[in-house]
């Protein structure tokens, strides 16, 4: 027997329509506490309304939406069947939410992390023009942020709310437009028609809305881009179910509004009212991000901070309340509560994420703590639903979260902010979502730690700029590999696809023919004549696969017997934790399922979360598992396609290379690059270069067959395309692997020796696997055998040493270049890889490269008035170099600059003084430098200093003395020396403070913390 519903007492035609017009959320609060877990509320004398509060409930709720009389209703006069207001049988909502889901997948929503930056930036540089004793309001910024972002990242248009005063026109009629759909839900329809100015401002703001959409669309269609925003996607894309496209008026009704500001809103009051909240966000900050930008993969390591939002949006959900409806009678709370079918159910989040049963006694009080270390993903299903539930659920919400996080850091890195008024206290204002009332704040620049410098985002790279490769649902033909790899994949977002195009693409770098396509499109035959690939997601609401998965999921569910046998098979799932009842439950379907029926599991399945920063690099992880497993089902012999890629790098230009030293005498160089257009740089930071090996006859013979070409000189260049390692060190699983191949008992021997005293005879003298070939050449060894024991070309770092207050676009490096006796003798010469090819480029030649970021801490303080103390020795002058031609330029600008002082290691001043005669005695007259040399190989020019340690111990009055003036010291140069200057350092201490050694490495470790910077190399 069920239990009835109960019900506030009611009015004669206005039913309990009095408690609506009450002020909400804080009525509900008062239903809840009289009522309980649900309530009935009749409005207007119309059919009931039920709403509910515990997340209990809502698991036995057949969330089908339905439309009823609340704001969304009034919404839909504006944007009709758009995907927020649409009735759940409504056509139009399911082709737009098919077409859309991929613009909103976590690759093309991290891609928009440039753009979500250019308008978080002019947020700030308004706050820190203001300055600390402007009144700003933050929900105002917030929503300027968030509806300026929304319309550059989605449409590449440009409110330009933050360069006008007033909010643009559009953003007015949309918070008019919004305040007054939530009024009418308060007023009963007869005294709402009788308010004709009220009316008359209703209909000009929709109209100022809809010709602003319009607008836009009509100036894309005249104007096409190749970029692949959510405008180009709802204009060119088609509905994978129907075939069928967006209407023109379809499109414009799904220009969306935002919650995100009012999230900002809440967890901002929250950080203030709790200052040891804001105290440990900011420490984690902090020592996450050390001053620098925030990128996607610094997501994840902000756990404290996503605690407070997920906590800050349980008290303060944006959107209140959701709507939902029995598709046929049936009871609630396991058969408590009779339910007819299609009454509203109005889930109240304000209040159900507060129910004490879930979240305790102390369930209205703010608290991060019960969001961390589990607890969250404990939590019983449905109890946090800020963002709405099931395929109703917000589309853009991975969208909101990175924003969200944008703004939070960039705001507490840059500004210690505080109350207006340090009374104030929560105030709640309501339109179609809630925000703060009369919230305002201040924003002073912070003086401690390391703070962000605003600079636009207009020069950074966007990685969707470039179309992508298309794919096509069906199998394509193969290439000439002989091996085949099937690479299947179910997704509606995008991300299941491009991590499939990806493996493709990278295939024949492994010897193998990719067929790529949908898993629908294998439906009824899985391959057995190769491995099969197979990456998909499970989407929330009915644990559904992909739309173009399904008939795949329903023809392996009923499968009978060993019908796989003879698969060979893995499985990547996509999916987000935070949805925890769908979380990966078609992947590992897959996985179970075909399994079961016969086939074999190759690796064991991959499980990426959207929900944390390392999605991509748990990708990169299995992928390379990947590879290194299918490597075993190719023959030895095979060939492989030297196909390198590093998708970070992009071509540059080499201006001039320039030779420091004299001729004689080991070389040094300094050249300069014009930068790919797009990368930017700071001082200190590296320059990362896709070298070419060097080019070398090597003689290959043989009496025994091989296909090696053999008995005359061949080019590595002809065989090797010089995208691969081969001077990288042999190792033991190499040496092995050339015994199994030796063909004489003595090669036999030696290489069994070489492997018992491999430290001493291989690692410490750098034999490589081509030394061991050219000295053992009976070794029968294919050429396909051969390039897979090679690793591929990597990168190389070099210390950029220049500044961007130079010249932004272009960069200089500062190098050695490795020529000298091999340590393996045989009268060979060892050359570096990268620096021999840096040393024959010639001006005009392209290079591939890219910046790199240097840690945090080695830059040079935001304050240029902060002296600075430099070690350095050889090329290690490099980013020492770019630290002071920085300082010149803010000195020739007219800046205040600190002094610097530079100890400098080299051979002679006639040798390699690098720039000495010139840049050295520059700066030095400008009056921001003093150079402190020492020459190893001429101990008088340099008073008797042999190296930079002994200088060191010569000036230790002077560093002392910088070292109160609050110098920073930074240290760059090989392992030994900077280990040298740090003991020389230590010495200093032990004899200015009367110390023993301990105490004087106790105290130089905390003398030091946040002020000494190394880079080392070796």
């Amino acid at each position: 027997m069920t239990t009835p519903i109960p019900q506030p007492p009611t009015i004669p035609l206005l039913g309990t329509r009095r408690l609506w017009i009450a002020k909400c959320p804080c009525i509900l609060h008062s239903l809840a506490k009289k009522y309980g877990e649900i309530v009935q509320l009749d409005l207007l004398g119309e059919a009931p309304s039920f709403h509910h509060i515990t997340p209990l409930l809502t698991r036995h709720v057949d969330v089908e939406f339905t439309g009823y009389k609340i704001v969304l209703l009034n919404v839909r006069a504006l944007v009709h069947d758009g995907l927020f207001t649409a009735f759940g049988n409504e056509p139009n909502w399911g082709i737009a939410h098919r077409v859309l889901m991929p613009a909103f997948g976590t690759a093309n929503i991290r891609a928009m992390l440039p753009d979500m930056r250019d308008i978080c930036d002019q947020m700030l540089l308004k706050w820190e023009r203001f300055g600390p004793h402007q009144l700003i309001d933050p929900t105002d910024d917030f929503t300027r942020v968030a509806l300026d972002t929304l319309a550059f990242c989605t449409m590449s248009y440009r409110l330009n709310s933050f360069y006008s005063v007033e909010p643009p026109q559009f953003a007015k009629s949309m918070g008019e437009f919004l305040k007054e759909c939530y009024y009418r839900t308060k007023r009963p329809g007869l005294v709402q028609s009788w308010m004709k100015s009220t009316n008359a401002k209703y209909e000009s703001d929709m109209k100022v809305m809809k010709d602003v959409g319009n607008a836009i669309i009509a100036e894309r269609k005249a104007n096409p881009t190749e970029k692949k925003d959510l405008l180009n996607v709802m204009l060119s894309g088609r509905d994978p179910k129907t075939g069928e496209g967006l209407s023109e008026e379809t499109i414009c009704n799904n220009v969306s509004h935002e919650t995100s500001s009012g999230m900002l809103s809440f967890t901002v009051y929250r950080l203030l009212k709790y200052p040891e909240v804001m105290r440990k966000v900011r420490a984690e900050v902090d020592e996450v991000l050390q001053g620098r930008r925030i990128e996607v993969e610094d997501f994840d390591k902000l756990p404290y901070l996503v605690a407070v939002m997920r906590e800050s949006l349980r008290l303060c959900p944006a959107a209140p309340a959701r709507g939902a409806a029995a598709k046929e009678d049936t009871t609630i709370g396991n058969g408590k509560y009779f339910v007819k079918a299609g009454v509203p159910l109005v889930i109240q989040q304000w209040v159900m994420q507060r129910d004490p049963k879930v979240w305790g006694d102390d369930a209205q009080e703010f608290r991060p703590e019960r969001m961390l270390d589990g607890k969250f993903e404990a939590l019983p299903a449905n109890a946090w639903q800020p963002f709405g539930y099931g395929m109703r659920g917000c589309i853009g919400r991975p969208f909101a979260w990175q924003e969200i996080i944008l703004v939070l850091v960039s705001m507490i890195q840059k500004f210690d902010i505080s109350f207006a008024d340090p009374s104030y206290t929560l105030q709640i204002q309501q339109t179609m979502t809630l925000k703060p009332k009369n919230l305002r704040i201040r924003a002073r620049l912070r003086t401690d730690g390391p703070r962000l410098s605003a600079s636009s985002a207009l020069n950074v790279k966007r990685m969707y700029d470039s179309p992508a490769p298309s794919v096509k649902g069906s199998i394509p033909t193969p290439g000439d590999a002989k091996a085949t790899l099937y690479v299947l994949y179910g997704s509606n977002t995008g991300t299941s696809e491009s991590f499939s195009q990806r493996i493709a693409g990278e295939a024949v770098s492994y010897g193998f023919a990719a067929k790529i396509g949908t898993l629908d499109s294998i439906t009824g035959h899985l391959p057995t004549d190769g491995p099969v690939v197979i990456v998909t997601a499970s989407f929330e609401g009915r644990c559904q696969p992909a739309d173009n998965a399904a008939r795949f999921v329903d023809w392996i569910s009923h499968l009978e017997g060993q019908q796989l046998a003879g698969v060979k098979y893995t499985v990547f799932g996509c999916g987000n934790s935070e949805w925890v009842q769908t979380y990966q439950r078609i992947p590992k379907l897959c996985d179970s399922l075909i399994e079961e029926h016969g086939g074999e599991r190759l690796l064991s399945r991959g499980e990426g979360d959207a929900s944390q920063g390392q999605f991509f690099q748990i990708f990169d992880e299995y992928e390379g598992k990947l590879w290194e497993t299918l490597s075993t089902v190719l023959d030895d012999g095979d060939e492989r396609a030297e196909t390198l890629r590093q998708p970070d790098t992009a071509m540059g230009r080499l201006v001039e290379n320039k030779l420091l030293t004299p001729p004689g005498h080991p070389a040094k160089r300094h050249l300069e690059f014009e930068l790919p257009a797009g990368m930017s740089f700071n001082a200190g930071d590296y320059l990362a270069i896709l070298p070419h090996n060097p080019i070398r006859d090597i003689f290959i013979s043989g009496d025994s067959p091989t296909s090696l070409p053999v008995g005359k000189k061949v080019s590595l260049v002809e065989i090797l395309s010089g995208y691969v390692e081969l001077s990288q060190i042999a190792t033991t699983k190499d040496i092995q692997t050339l015994l199994t191949a030796a063909s004489s008992d003595d090669t036999l021997n030696a290489l069994e020796d070489l492997k018992a005293s491999y430290t001493d005879h291989v690692a410490s003298k750098r034999l490589s696997v081509l030394d061991l070939l050219e000295k053992y050449q009976d070794i029968n060894l294919s050429l396909g055998a051969f390039l897979r024991m090679l690793p591929a070309m990597r990168v190389r770092q070099y210390s950029i040493s220049s500044s961007p207050l130079w010249k932004p676009e272009n960069v200089t490096l500062t190098i050695s270049v490795i020529e000298a006796p091999a340590l393996s003798g045989e009268d060979k010469v060892f050359l570096g890889v990268a620096s021999h090819y840096l040393s024959q480029l010639l001006p005009g030649d392209r290079v591939r490269m890219t910046v790199r970021h240097s840690a945090a801490a080695f830059h040079l303080p935001e304050d240029p008035s902060v002296p600075a103390v430099m070690f350095c020795a050889g090329s290690g002058i490099a980013p020492m170099r770019g630290f002071m031609q920085e300082r010149a330029m803010q000195k020739i600008s007219g800046r205040e600059v600190g002094k610097m002082l530079l100890f400098f290691g080299c051979r002679d001043p006639e040798v390699d003084y690098l720039y000495g005669e010139v840049e050295l005695k520059e700066w030095i007259d400008l009056g921001i430098l003093d150079v402190r040399p020492a020459f190893s190989r001429k101990l008088e020019a340099s008073h008797g200093c042999k190296y930079v340690q002994d200088r060191i111990w010569a000036e230790r009055l002077e560093i002392m003395e910088a070292y109160e003036k609050g110098a920073k010291f930074f240290t760059c140069g090989s392992g030994q020396v900077a280990k040298g200057i740090k003991l020389k350092l230590i010495d200093l201490l032990e004899d200015v403070h009367k110390l023993d050694r301990a105490q004087a490495t106790e105290k130089f470790e905390q003398v030091t913390k946040g002020r000494y910077a190394t880079d080392v190399f070796d």
